[in-house]
């Protein structure tokens, strides 16, 4: 293949991945100012939402209407000629291919796209370990590290266990094993399910930068999830983390580590984990003496890089494709609890408490995932995100708040924006 002259970015929601090649980490919270585009390649954006801020950031765009992993994947082997011609040329294509979240558990598709693209990240042999928890499992014992405990049986107990799929995307492939579903052996038997050991804690992650050999984290959030139906564990957003002890740092890195030399991650990857005795609130300290268990390896760039943005010289989408071909960014370590004046930053995705019809209005600065006026959006489904800044996680918590009410009541009476909430800086 000839080499690469185009940049695609393909999953679920792109959007921070296309303002990561645009945008100046500095412009956080004030992102309605103009884009400046780093780089010259051409960019085509594809995923389920096609909101306008993302749009804005690429140079074409494809929204893929029925939100699935094979639609996605049709759209950028199929589809995407029609709108990016730029990018293809003899009938290949002539593009990288970055992954964001909707694939992980499709190391079919991930083979589909690598004959078209030319993957930048981890490509299907890591997704096939991810998909099998025989094979997941059995390295995280080999390697040593801890998680709660799985079982491929149904627990003749179910209450205090999850059903879990592998390589689920945002929370929506975990429910409760006393739910009436899981009861009735409803998805049971698919064969990347496993039950799992609810632990009481807090739910954290890690963001790391790999090359294939060695990693570096990038920092380390707390995760916040919402009921929606019939998922009670679905992303609903995070705010940096700057709580880890000395110990649990060390414990974790050394995670990454070994995660990274025996898959050989390359690129922007994360993992989540529960810390036993966290409260639920990303406000609450965390225990210095609870080591954490490890839930998952999200083997791509997620969601909550562009909260450490300002650790990433060019921008996230310039360091992945770095790690890629070997180079690590030179950063220092993620903030701790005591550096005082480390700013936090955090987002939290509002999802629709009712039936909404979008209208025109001037969305907030800090309002991300923009709809277009006259979208659809059913109860349970995500709306958009907000973001703040702060000295600490108690602040960013009480702005998220006012801002995610400020946004909610503007979808009856869109004039009430500035009151509460206005739309500037507010740490």
């Amino acid at each position: 293949m000839s080499e690469a002259v185009g940049l695609t970015l393909l999953g679920v929601d792109v959007r921070a991945l296309a303002q990561s090649v645009t945008a100046r980490p500095d412009l956080i919270d004030s992102l309605s100012e103009p884009f400046h585009r780093s780089s010259r390649r051409p960019l085509l954006g594809i995923d389920c939402f096609g909101d306008q801020d993302a749009r804005a950031a690429c140079d074409a765009f494809i929204r893929v209407a029925r939100c699935s992993a094979d639609a996605l994947a049709d759209a950028a082997i199929d589809g995407a000629a029609g709108v990016a011609p730029n990018l293809f040329h003899g009938g290949r294509v002539r593009a990288d291919l970055i992954l964001g979240g909707g694939l992980d558990a499709r190391p079919d598709l991930l083979r589909r796209l690598s004959g078209r693209y030319r993957l930048r990240g981890n490509g299907p042999e890591i997704a096939d370990v991810l998909v099998d928890p025989p094979r997941w499992f059995g390295l995280l014992d080999r390697l040593g590290i801890a998680y709660p405990p799985v079982t491929a049986d149904r627990p003749v107990v179910p209450k205090g266990w999850l059903l879990k799929h592998a390589a689920s995307c945002g929370g929506q492939g975990v429910i409760s094993a006393n739910a009436d579903a899981v009861l009735n052996a409803d998805g049971v038997t698919a064969p990347d399910a496993y039950f799992q050991r609810q632990v009481a804690g807090g739910v954290v992650s890690a963001v790391f930068i790999a090359d294939g050999c060695n990693a570096r984290i990038i920092g380390f959030n707390r995760l916040n999830c919402e009921v929606t139906g019939q998922r009670p564990y679905q992303y609903a957003g995070a705010i940096v983390w700057a709580g880890p002890s000395t110990e649990q740092r060390r414990i974790i890195g050394g995670w990454v580590e070994g995660l990274t030399r025996a898959l050989e991650l390359r690129g922007i990857n994360g993992i989540d984990l529960i810390l036993p005795a966290l409260g639920q609130s990303s406000c609450d300290a965390a225990p210095a003496d609870r080591n954490p268990l490890l839930l998952e390896l999200n083997a791509r760039p997620t969601a909550t890089v562009e909260l450490h943005a300002e650790r990433l010289p060019g921008g996230a989408v310039h360091c992945h494709l770095e790690a890629c071909d070997g180079r690590l960014p030179a950063m220092s370590s993620p903030p701790q609890a005591t550096t005082a004046s480390a700013a936090l930053r955090g987002c939290r995705v509002l999802y629709a408490p009712h039936p909404i019809t979008t209208r025109h209005c001037d969305w907030p600065a800090w309002c991300r995932d923009q709809p277009a006026p006259g979208t659809r959006i059913g109860v349970g489904e995500p709306v958009c995100s907000v973001s703040a800044q702060g000295t600490d996680a108690v602040e960013v918590e009480r702005l998220l708040r006012q801002r995610a009410a400020a946004i909610f009541r503007s979808i009856a009476d869109p004039t009430t924006y500035a009151a509460d909430a206005p739309n500037t800086r507010a740490a």
